[in-house]
């Protein structure tokens, strides 16, 4: 009986070991300066910029526009047709729309019926929800 034990407490602990291993970033963030070109930039004050450039000196943005000196320092990503957003945007969330799960009234995201024409996401999305404001510090700005 001590033995199988000490056998369980060894397979616990390698399968646990092995799950963790798993979770572990295994590449160091790249710093440096950046500069991406060729965007269409969506900005929080200045509009779109059709073939914009965004330049990234460490962790801090330096430039968004269309004029900018780009020197050899910098590593050029080349993002012509794509899109750059000041966020991320979460297409799959049920956030303001489920406040409590445990109190029926507050979860509008399942609603009877395979058909619901009559449904509309502003009528039931809750702009005051506390969630709101922990996901926007998280950097998710759409939903």
């Amino acid at each position: 009986m001590k033995k199988l034990n000490i056998f369980v407490v060894i397979a616990a602990l390698l399968f646990g070991l092995n799950a963790t291993t798993e979770a572990q970033i295994t590449e160091k963030p790249e710093f440096g300066k950046f500069a991406i070109t060729g965007a269409t930039i969506h900005t929080v004050t200045n509009g779109t910029i059709e073939g914009g450039v965004i330049l990234i000196d460490g962790n801090e943005i330096e430039y968004v526009g269309n004029n900018a000196k780009i020197t050899n320092e910098y590593t050029r990503i080349d993002a012509s047709g794509k899109h750059v957003y000041p966020g991320f945007i979460d297409g799959w969330t049920s956030l303001g729309i489920v406040e409590i799960s445990a109190v029926a009234v507050t979860v509008d995201n399942a609603e009877l019926g395979d058909f619901n024409p009559h449904m509309y996401a502003f009528t039931a999305f809750n702009p005051h929800s506390a969630s709101v404001p922990v996901t926007r510090v998280s950097g998710v700005t759409t939903v």
